[in-house]
């Protein structure tokens, strides 16, 4: 990983537009303060790695030492298993919201997650090689046991079954692909949820202002209406 590195402002740009493309929580607005945290980190791997994020494990906070602590959490539990090695050095610098310390963190995490997920694809794609040469139709299943002896009532159902299966075929690969459609629906319904949580605390943030200002709105709204009355008065 290379963490002494200066980024010109196209990279920068390129890290923001990335960072924008994904459906975080919040929207970004000054890096080095949204991702102090650590919080939305969790929440950029858990979009490309959702089985590697326990979203509950990070919590929001201004405070050093819960910063630290989602933070050597995410070292931890996560970053280990990407075999991204993030100096402490660097942990402390976004901690204390250090400009330009958060877009080197995320010049090499972005790295690192290209790696990961071209790793991922190949194994998969080697996986469903080696299961495609081994599949077979169901009606060879059942010619291989044709004959054999049925030992009781549960044996005659599965056979039933699996007679109304007769000519499909079986493809690990279908299964993968289903596995991995779930796993995004997942992750996005994840995403949504968080998203309409945060929604909600700012609607009771902004009611809560509402009502703050609303009394200081009519009473000096009466003010006013009593002045007029007054003008008009002395000027009769």
């Amino acid at each position: 990983m290379a963490w002494r590195l200066t980024l010109n402002n196209l990279m920068v740009e390129e890290l923001h537009t990335w960072i924008d493309s994904l459906l975080l929580s919040k929207p970004t607005t000054r890096f080095e303060r949204d991702f102090a945290d650590g919080t939305l980190v969790a929440e950029v791997i858990r979009y490309y790695f959702p089985d590697l994020i326990d979203i509950h494990n990070y919590i929001s906070s201004s405070a050093s030492k819960q910063k630290k602590d989602n933070w050597f959490t995410l070292k931890r539990k996560v970053f280990t298993r990407l075999g991204f090695d993030v100096p402490e050095a660097i942990i402390t610098d976004i901690c204390n919201a250090k400009l330009g310390a958060v877009d080197i963190f995320l010049y090499n995490l972005r790295i690192k997650i290209d790696k990961q997920l071209e790793s991922r694809t190949n194994t998969q794609k080697r996986h469903l090689a080696s299961t495609e040469q081994t599949v077979f139709p169901l009606t060879a299943v059942n010619q291989k046991h044709k004959g054999e002896p049925r030992f009781s009532t549960r044996s005659n159902v599965t056979s039933k079954s699996n007679n109304n299966l007769n000519n499909k075929w079986v493809h690990q690969s279908d299964f993968n692909e289903l596995k991995q459609q779930c796993l995004r629906q997942q992750q996005q319904l994840g995403l949504l949820l968080t998203k309409t949580h945060s929604l909600e605390h700012f609607v009771q943030l902004v009611d809560k202002r509402i009502n703050e200002f609303s009394p200081a709105i009519v009473d000096k709204r009466h003010t006013k209406h009593s002045d007029i009355l007054v003008k008009k008065q002395q000027k009769k």
